[in-house]
């Protein structure tokens, strides 16, 4: 349901990083700024 939610405020399409790391980060930021 999270991951849903970011999709839909952040527009997060798609994952910009590339790689598990990349995906990584970029969730972990998302949800940082979400907080």
């Amino acid at each position: 349901m999270l991951f849903a939610r970011l999709k839909r405020i952040f527009k997060m399409d798609r994952l910009r990083l590339r790689g598990l790391s990349g995906a990584t980060d970029e969730f972990t930021l998302a949800t940082l700024g979400k907080h």
